[in-house]
Protein backbone atom coordinates (compact mmCIF):
# COMPACT_ATOMS: atom_id res chain seq x y z
CA UNK A 1 0.00 0.00 0.00
CA UNK A 2 1.39 3.09 -0.94
CA UNK A 3 2.29 5.17 1.54
CA UNK A 4 0.74 8.77 2.39
CA UNK A 5 4.00 11.69 2.15
CA UNK A 6 3.60 14.84 3.25
CA UNK A 7 6.47 17.85 2.64
CA UNK A 8 7.19 20.13 5.39
CA UNK A 9 8.35 23.48 4.39
CA UNK A 10 9.58 25.72 7.22
CA UNK A 11 9.51 29.52 7.35
CA UNK A 12 10.13 31.73 4.83
CA UNK A 13 13.37 29.85 4.83
CA UNK A 14 12.22 27.32 2.81
CA UNK A 15 13.45 24.21 5.36
CA UNK A 16 11.79 21.88 4.19
CA UNK A 17 11.28 18.55 5.26
CA UNK A 18 9.57 15.90 2.83
CA UNK A 19 8.91 14.43 4.71
CA UNK A 20 2.90 2.08 1.74
CA UNK A 21 -11.65 -26.21 5.90
CA UNK A 22 -11.11 -27.06 3.40
CA UNK A 23 -11.17 -30.87 4.72
CA UNK A 24 -10.43 -33.77 2.09
CA UNK A 25 -12.07 -37.11 2.04
CA UNK A 26 -9.58 -38.99 4.40
CA UNK A 27 -10.36 -36.68 7.18
CA UNK A 28 -14.09 -38.01 7.50
CA UNK A 29 -12.67 -41.00 8.06
CA UNK A 30 -10.55 -40.49 11.10
CA UNK A 31 -11.03 -41.54 14.61
CA UNK A 32 -12.83 -39.03 17.15
CA UNK A 33 -10.23 -37.62 19.03
CA UNK A 34 -9.62 -38.68 22.79
CA UNK A 35 -10.85 -36.80 25.88
CA UNK A 36 -7.41 -35.78 27.18
CA UNK A 37 -6.86 -34.76 22.90
CA UNK A 38 -10.02 -32.59 22.69
CA UNK A 39 -8.64 -30.47 25.77
CA UNK A 40 -5.13 -29.56 24.63
CA UNK A 41 -4.81 -26.02 23.45
CA UNK A 42 -3.67 -25.90 19.36
CA UNK A 43 -0.01 -24.27 19.68
CA UNK A 44 0.39 -20.44 19.18
CA UNK A 45 0.75 -18.89 15.77
CA UNK A 46 4.24 -18.38 14.30
CA UNK A 47 5.72 -15.27 14.84
CA UNK A 48 6.30 -13.69 11.28
CA UNK A 49 9.34 -11.34 12.05
CA UNK A 50 8.16 -10.20 8.65
CA UNK A 51 5.45 -8.32 9.47
CA UNK A 52 7.09 -5.76 11.68
CA UNK A 53 9.99 -5.69 9.72
CA UNK A 54 7.72 -4.54 6.75
CA UNK A 55 6.17 -1.92 9.00
CA UNK A 56 9.22 0.30 10.43
CA UNK A 57 11.06 2.05 8.37
CA UNK A 58 14.60 1.64 11.25
CA UNK A 59 14.21 -1.42 13.19
CA UNK A 60 16.53 -2.03 15.55
CA UNK A 61 16.94 -5.16 18.21
CA UNK A 62 17.72 -4.46 21.86
CA UNK A 63 20.79 -5.16 21.21
CA UNK A 64 21.58 -2.42 18.51
CA UNK A 65 19.04 0.27 19.58
CA UNK A 66 19.91 3.56 20.32
CA UNK A 67 19.20 5.98 23.02
CA UNK A 68 16.30 8.38 21.72
CA UNK A 69 16.95 12.40 21.62
CA UNK A 70 13.93 14.63 22.48
CA UNK A 71 14.26 17.84 20.33
CA UNK A 72 13.71 21.21 22.45
CA UNK A 73 10.33 21.40 23.68
CA UNK A 74 8.14 24.91 24.09
CA UNK A 75 6.58 26.24 26.59
CA UNK A 76 8.96 24.47 28.74
CA UNK A 77 7.30 21.19 27.92
CA UNK A 78 8.90 18.28 30.24
CA UNK A 79 10.63 15.36 28.16
CA UNK A 80 8.49 12.28 29.34
CA UNK A 81 10.41 9.72 31.63
CA UNK A 82 11.84 6.53 30.63
CA UNK A 83 10.40 3.08 32.85
CA UNK A 84 7.71 2.56 29.86
CA UNK A 85 7.61 1.74 26.11
CA UNK A 86 6.66 5.12 24.33
CA UNK A 87 4.56 5.81 20.82
CA UNK A 88 5.58 9.38 19.78
CA UNK A 89 3.57 10.50 16.88
CA UNK A 90 5.42 13.70 14.42
CA UNK A 91 2.29 16.08 13.34
CA UNK A 92 1.82 19.53 12.32
CA UNK A 93 -1.92 20.90 12.01
CA UNK A 94 -1.61 21.60 7.99
CA UNK A 95 -0.73 17.81 7.19
CA UNK A 96 -3.59 16.24 6.37
CA UNK A 97 -2.48 12.50 6.69
CA UNK A 98 -1.39 13.41 10.25
CA UNK A 99 -4.54 14.33 10.89
CA UNK A 100 -6.32 11.61 9.38
CA UNK A 101 -4.93 9.11 11.67
CA UNK A 102 -5.12 10.82 14.43
CA UNK A 103 -8.57 9.33 15.55
CA UNK A 104 -7.42 5.77 14.84
CA UNK A 105 -4.04 6.21 16.93
CA UNK A 106 -6.54 7.42 19.73
CA UNK A 107 -8.41 4.12 19.72
CA UNK A 108 -5.55 1.77 19.45
CA UNK A 109 -4.56 3.77 22.66
CA UNK A 110 -7.59 2.17 24.07
CA UNK A 111 -7.55 -1.08 22.33
CA UNK A 112 -3.93 -1.60 23.16
CA UNK A 113 -4.74 -1.37 27.01
CA UNK A 114 -7.58 -4.05 26.61
CA UNK A 115 -4.55 -6.19 25.37
CA UNK A 116 -2.50 -5.69 28.01
CA UNK A 117 -0.16 -3.81 26.06
CA UNK A 118 1.17 -0.73 28.66
CA UNK A 119 2.56 1.74 26.73
CA UNK A 120 2.88 5.78 27.39
CA UNK A 121 1.94 8.00 24.23
CA UNK A 122 2.90 11.38 23.39
CA UNK A 123 2.02 14.31 20.14
CA UNK A 124 4.79 16.43 19.40
CA UNK A 125 3.48 18.86 17.03
CA UNK A 126 6.06 20.76 14.38
CA UNK A 127 4.17 23.65 13.56
CA UNK A 128 6.21 26.79 13.84
CA UNK A 129 3.88 28.70 16.71
CA UNK A 130 1.49 27.74 19.55
CA UNK A 131 -1.43 29.66 18.04
CA UNK A 132 -2.33 27.08 15.19
CA UNK A 133 -1.99 24.07 17.81
CA UNK A 134 -4.40 26.18 20.09
CA UNK A 135 -6.74 26.91 17.17
CA UNK A 136 -6.32 23.03 15.75
CA UNK A 137 -7.53 22.13 19.60
CA UNK A 138 -10.46 24.33 19.88
CA UNK A 139 -11.55 22.89 16.23
CA UNK A 140 -10.97 18.98 17.18
CA UNK A 141 -11.98 19.33 21.01
CA UNK A 142 -11.69 15.24 20.54
CA UNK A 143 -8.28 14.72 19.47
CA UNK A 144 -4.88 15.28 21.73
CA UNK A 145 -2.34 18.14 20.37
CA UNK A 146 0.57 17.42 22.94
CA UNK A 147 3.26 19.14 22.93
CA UNK A 148 5.55 21.20 19.93
CA UNK A 149 9.02 21.42 19.17
CA UNK A 150 10.19 24.92 20.81
CA UNK A 151 11.78 26.40 17.85
CA UNK A 152 10.67 24.85 13.68
CA UNK A 153 14.29 25.52 12.59
CA UNK A 154 15.90 22.80 15.06
CA UNK A 155 13.93 20.50 13.04
CA UNK A 156 16.50 18.82 10.63
CA UNK A 157 19.09 18.85 13.22
CA UNK A 158 16.97 17.16 15.50
CA UNK A 159 16.08 14.61 13.12
CA UNK A 160 19.32 13.68 12.00
CA UNK A 161 20.56 13.42 15.85
CA UNK A 162 17.96 10.28 15.79
CA UNK A 163 19.75 8.77 12.73
CA UNK A 164 17.28 9.92 10.34
CA UNK A 165 17.82 12.10 7.03
CA UNK A 166 16.41 15.48 7.32
CA UNK A 167 13.95 14.95 4.57
CA UNK A 168 11.80 12.60 6.25
CA UNK A 169 8.04 12.71 5.97
CA UNK A 170 5.37 13.31 8.27
CA UNK A 171 3.45 11.99 9.84
CA UNK A 172 6.69 9.96 11.63
CA UNK A 173 6.30 7.39 14.68
CA UNK A 174 8.79 6.74 16.90
CA UNK A 175 8.26 3.64 19.36
CA UNK A 176 10.85 4.05 22.13
CA UNK A 177 11.67 0.83 24.70
CA UNK A 178 11.38 1.60 28.62
CA UNK A 179 14.86 2.11 28.57
CA UNK A 180 14.83 5.09 26.08
CA UNK A 181 15.87 3.63 23.21
CA UNK A 182 14.40 4.31 19.42
CA UNK A 183 13.43 0.35 18.72
CA UNK A 184 10.87 1.31 15.35
CA UNK A 185 10.82 4.65 13.07
CA UNK A 186 8.10 4.59 10.75
CA UNK A 187 6.94 7.32 8.08
CA UNK A 188 4.18 8.31 6.65
CA UNK A 189 0.20 7.49 7.67
CA UNK A 190 -1.10 4.27 9.31
CA UNK A 191 -3.27 2.63 8.23
CA UNK A 192 -6.62 0.23 10.09
CA UNK A 193 -4.36 -2.84 9.47
CA UNK A 194 -1.22 -1.50 11.13
CA UNK A 195 -2.55 -2.95 14.45
CA UNK A 196 -1.12 -5.91 14.81
CA UNK A 197 2.23 -5.04 13.65
CA UNK A 198 2.60 -1.89 16.37
CA UNK A 199 1.54 -4.20 19.06
CA UNK A 200 4.52 -6.75 18.17
CA UNK A 201 6.94 -3.53 18.12
CA UNK A 202 5.41 -2.47 21.55
CA UNK A 203 5.94 -5.43 23.39
CA UNK A 204 9.80 -5.45 21.95
CA UNK A 205 10.05 -8.15 19.10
Amino acid sequence: MRRTLVRLTVVASALTVAVACTGDAASSSAPAPSRVDAVVAPPPPEKDPKAVAAFCDSHFTEADAKPFVWPGLADSAAVPANGEWRWLNVWATWCKPCVAEMPLIVKWQGKLAADGVKTGFTLLSVDDNGGKVTHFATEHPDLPVGMRIDDVKNLESWLTSNGLDASVAIPLNFFIDGQGRTRCVRSGQISDTDYAAIKRVLQGE
